[in-house]
């Protein structure tokens, strides 16, 4: 069998390792020149700590049964001791003292998001909820059903805890339960989803909070040492890089009926995780033929079975692609897209760690368009540190003492992220020292200014880019819309985080790729990867080599690199990465490399 990934995300790339532990052939087509997909650590320069996290940037804690499998999955990478790739975990701080707020036009002093009420920055509310603070608004709504999930983690009872929660709450708008079943009127509810959250985010599911609202509520978070790519980049290391081909734009999807599909031969038992395993010949089969256009030229290849591990506003915009059953088809086209937006910003010093209520990482909360300004958790000057400050971990202390310049991240989601992507980066930058010029006002240094601070900026808009966002659950799609979502239709199999209980996460995507490889092998015993397993001592089998072709779209190229026998390897211009365009390397689907 030989299997098509689409999308080297992290959930192409855990399918990936998957079928290679279980000894099945894959190859995978990445659209762009990396893999990763929403994990993307921008490096501003080379010297220490001057990056940001322009995608993911931080793990909840290992007490979460649900993040599990991720720390699992670096366990397993770190097991190889793969070269240069060794992944370290330091503490993430997603609450430092000195995070403060700005809403209202009011900063008040040294009140952070954690214990801002409405009296305080002037929210207008009946008398009885003056002084409540946000997260105590929160858990006395939400807290019954928080405790009901977390009873059933416990007992080992999740799915089934998670539909009859579904069931009854599903389709209720937060904003909806909160005003109808918690009795909060509209006022309180806008102080809420302010202070905690972002524009419109409580018009999700109640389910959706719910998980976000665990998520939120463990302790002891991580992030990854020199950034989160190093987490798709110690992947990419032990699948191998000829097994992935980059610039791969896949454009069509065609079904080959079994009559027009070639004839390949069986192929001997392979040892696999689980024991010894006889694939039978794939005889009378249906086989997918992928189509990606690339840096050079065409690539076409045919597939036993394929997995789709891309955003699902990828896989609605594939012009050319089998019409699937209108649940199917429904599911891809009504799932919410988050944007998101972030900006990087590179100062000549960490005012943020010097200013009065200074920040050890954590971020502050305001209602002006820049919303989070999230503080790193890495590169903490020791010397600088309150020691009553216990948030931040001064321990692993990277810094280097010869660049004291840092990042901070102005981070926006849903309709505040919206708002800024017609603005042109002059724009964008320009609104965000302003932003930042309010809230600090008064706190730098005499004769400084956030503007002669900087050192440059850089942005990630989301929306604008194949991946497009995050995946959220609106009312009713988890009840509707989740089993038809990551449902196989044939051959053709479906991956991503938007498939898993998990939206948004690491682990979502991580969990999505497991489903479709216990489905497609139809076996409910694989096991997530946690074990380093020997692949060298697998025996030699016949590789399934199916039909490809590549077609150059200079012409001039023809003759440099021409077309072989479809049962032979071929080398054919591939990008791969860094700026490496001109490299020439295997790509072939499910050919081994001699």
């Amino acid at each position: 069998m030989c299997v098509g990934i689409v999308g080297g995300g992290i959930a192409g790339l855990y399918t990936a390792l998957l079928l290679k532990r279980e000894g099945i052939d894959f190859h995978i087509l990445e659209g762009s020149g990396r893999v990763g997909g929403r994990i993307f650590t921008h490096f501003f320069s080379t010297n220490q700590d001057q990056y940001f996290e322009a995608g993911a940037m931080r793990i909840p804690g290992p007490d979460s049964s649900f993040h599990k499998i991720t720390y699992n999955l670096i366990d397993y990478l770190n097991s190889y001791q793969l070269d240069g790739k060794h992944i370290d975990l330091i503490n993430y701080v997603l609450f430092s003292p000195g995070n403060d707020l700005y809403i209202n036009g009011v900063s008040p002093g040294e009140v952070s998001a954690q214990t801002v009420t409405p009296k305080s920055v002037n929210w207008n509310v009946p008398d009885k909820f003056r002084n409540e603070t946000a997260n105590d608004l929160m858990m006395n709504a939400l807290g019954p059903l928080l405790s009901e999930l977390v009873d059933a983690i416990k007992n080992n009872t999740f799915e089934a805890t998670f539909r009859e929660i579904a069931d009854k709450w599903d389709r209720y708008s937060f904003r909806a339960y909160l005003m109808s079943v918690a009795d909060y009127p509209a006022s309180v509810v806008d102080f809420m989803e302010t202070v905690i959250s972002q524009t419109n985010n409580f018009a999700l599911s109640v389910v959706e909070v719910l998980m976000q609202s665990y998520d939120f509520s463990t302790t002891d978070w991580k992030t990854i040492d020199q950034g989160m790519n190093r987490l798709p980049e110690a992947m990419e290391a032990l699948i191998g890089r000829d097994k992935i081909t980059y610039g791969a734009r896949v454009q069509a999807l065609r079904v080959i009926k079994p009559e027009l599909a070639p004839f390949v031969p069986p192929r001997t038992g392979r040892t696999s995780g689980l024991g010894t395993m006889d694939w039978p010949p794939m005889v009378n089969a249906e086989r997918i033929e992928v189509t990606a256009t690339g840096y050079n030229g065409r690539l076409t290849a045919l597939f036993d079975k394929v997995v789709m591990a891309v955003p699902p506003a990828a896989l609605k915009m594939l012009a050319a692609r089998p019409r699937w059953s209108p649940q199917k088809e429904m599911a891809i086209r009504s799932m919410f897209i988050v944007p998101l937006y972030k900006m990087g910003m590179r100062f000549k010093r960490r005012f943020w760690e010097s200013t009065k209520r200074r920040s050890f990482g954590g971020q502050s909360t305001t209602d002006l368009p820049i919303r989070w300004i999230v503080f790193p958790s890495y590169g903490i000057k020791p010397d600088t540190s309150d020691a009553s400050d216990t948030s931040s971990d001064t321990s692993s202390d990277t810094s280097d003492p010869s660049d004291p310049s840092g990042v901070l991240v102005i981070y926006a989601w849903m309709t505040d992220a919206t708002s800024w992507t017609p603005l042109t980066t002059i724009e964008r930058r320009s609104l965000a020292i302003q932003n930042l010029e309010k809230v600090y006002k008064g706190r730098l240094n005499c004769g400084e200014t956030i503007a002669s601070l900087l050192i440059e900026t850089t942005d990630a808009v989301w929306s604008d880019a194949n991946s497009t966002g995050d995946s959220f659950g609106l009312p009713g799609q988890f009840l509707d819309r989740f089993d038809d979502g990551r449902k196989a239709e044939g051959n053709i199999y479906f991956a991503g985080e938007h498939l898993s209980y998990h939206h948004t996460w690491i682990s979502g995507a991580a969990e999505s790729a497991l489903y479709v490889v216990r489905d497609m092998l139809d076996n409910q015993d694989i096991q997530p990867l946690k074990e380093n397993f020997d692949f060298d001592n697998l025996p030699e089998t016949m590789p399934m080599r199916l039909p490809f072709k590549f077609e150059h779209a200079n012409p001039l190229l023809v003759d440099a690199y021409p077309v072989e026998s479809s049962n032979e390897p071929l080398a054919v211009p591939a990008h791969l990465g860094g700026g490496e365009s001109n490299r020439v390397g295997p790509i072939l689907g499910c050919l081994r490399s001699a």
